[in-house]
């Protein structure tokens, strides 16, 4: 194209000068003559007649062919003046019809320059569309072609099942004390399957939706894991390791929401990782409230978590949590309630992490309901019910406790539970609650 419009160019041009050319001689030649003419009537008219001597009588025949003469020079110079003014003109107008052409060619060659580039644009555009479709063919053709890419998905499923057996991320892991009694073997094996995991990006497994859900989670247990492993160098008092773990923690957790946004577990890791952050900055700045927008964004993901999944266990637990710490407890009592009426269809680890400590909590939510009711006679009807309903809930995660085999995990988070609210303590203290529960789980045995 580009070749083709150099070709016009250099033929509108040679064409142009050509007629410039013949123009200009033909100027030059009408100026020639016109010239001519004019010097030759000039010379006619400097140059003296020898009038020879007459007599009288011949002076008016002579006066006579004088003014025949001038009258014939006067003609004829009328003639010529006029012969030049039309010339003048004639030259005028062809000059402004050569400039109009010329304006109107290059108009045309602007327009067909404008042509040839949008019709390169397009045959680029064209280019790269058609690469990018045979870069995606020829990524799947290679995903069916080769049985170790075909079958990627079984692997990793089995990676998966491996990482959940290895290192229980959404179980008992997110207890502090157990981070530390991990083995060496385990945590480099850890690291061998977190290069797995981050090397999926070169097959583009989140374009392939069968997988996409098996890949979040991956991530999502690392996220897990270095989320732990944060707040256990947190309590050793290690902050150089444990703001690191916490960064790449955040790092993996957005990383499963992007490859599936549609996994309730992503929004409630998420969710679960910004709530600590709240928290460790309220210690850490000694503040007696939250930092708002930490609590807002935690809200954020806990809510979308049960927008995909109404039953999902860490984001009611999540939002029971928030809805406490911003002196919602009545509606926490709801959330903990919907953990703890899911508990038939609960996994097993799910049981051990969330429905265990959903009692507890459930009690403290009612107790600090109950304590921020104004003083009235109402207050005192109600007291009665509540201290029963903060008893049974004490009584019941014992009981599940002792089938779970996890009876001195609950005692430590109940211990840790009441000391952390002084409030509820003075009233568990006044009704005697948690001595007549220990007394009568001892006694049940």
């Amino acid at each position: 194209m580009s070749a083709r419009l150099h070709v016009r160019t250099k033929t509108f041009f040679e064409r142009s000068l050509l007629f410039l050319s013949v123009s200009m001689v033909g100027i030059t030649l009408v100026s020639v003559i016109t010239g001519g003419q004019l010097s030759v009537i000039a010379f006619g008219q400097d140059k003296k007649p020898e009038i020879p001597i007459k007599s009288s009588q011949d002076h008016s025949v002579q006066d006579k062919e004088v003014s025949d003469a001038i009258e014939t020079l006067k003609e004829r110079a009328s003639a010529q003046q006029t012969m030049i003014a039309t010339l003048i003109t004639i030259t005028g107008l062809y000059a402004a019809i050569l400039s109009l052409v010329a304006y109107t060619r290059l108009q045309q060659m602007k327009e067909d320059t404008k042509d040839a580039i949008n019709d390169n644009s397009k045959r680029i555009n064209d280019a790269i569309e058609a690469l990018t479709t045979q870069v995606t063919d020829l990524g799947n053709q290679v995903r069916a072609d080769i049985p170790a890419i075909h079958g990627i998905g079984r692997k990793l499923e089995e990676l998966l099942a491996q990482m959940e057996r290895r290192l229980p991320v959404d179980a008992d892991l997110t207890t502090q004390d157990k981070y530390g009694i991990f083995s060496s073997e385990n945590f480099e094996q850890t690291a061998i399957d977190e290069m797995v995991i981050n090397s999926l990006d070169i097959f583009n497994i989140k374009n392939d939706a069968a997988m996409v859900r098996t890949v979040s989670r991956l991530y999502s247990s690392l996220g897990q894991f270095y989320f732990v492993r944060s707040t256990y160098h947190r309590s050793k008092k290690d902050s150089a390791l444990a703001d690191g773990s916490f960064r790449r923690a955040t790092i993996y957790a957005e990383k499963a929401m992007e490859i599936d946004p549609n996994d309730p577990v992503a929004w409630r890791v998420r969710g679960a990782i910004v709530s600590w952050e709240a928290q460790t900055l309220k210690e850490n700045m000694n503040s007696p409230e939250y930092d708002k927008k930490l609590l807002g964004r935690a809200q954020h993901y806990f809510s979308k978590s049960l927008e995909l999944d109404k039953q999902e266990p860490g984001a009611l637990d999540g939002m029971a949590w928030y809805l406490s710490e911003t002196g919602q407890h009545l509606e926490a009592v709801e959330y903990s309630s919907n953990i703890i009426s899911s508990a038939q269809t609960m996994r097993l680890a799910h049981q051990r992490k969330y429905l265990l400590f959903a009692y507890p909590n459930r009690a403290k939510y009612r107790g600090l309901a109950f304590i921020g009711l104004p003083e009235n006679s109402h207050k005192q009807e109600t007291e009665t019910i509540v201290i029963q309903a903060i008893r049974d809930d004490f009584k019941d995660g014992f009981d599940l406790s002792r089938k779970l085999s996890a009876q001195q995990v609950y005692k430590n988070w109940l211990s840790d539970l009441i000391g952390s609210h002084i409030g509820f303590a003075s009233l568990c203290t006044k009704h005697k609650i948690i001595s007549e529960i220990i007394e009568e789980v001892a006694i049940s045995g």
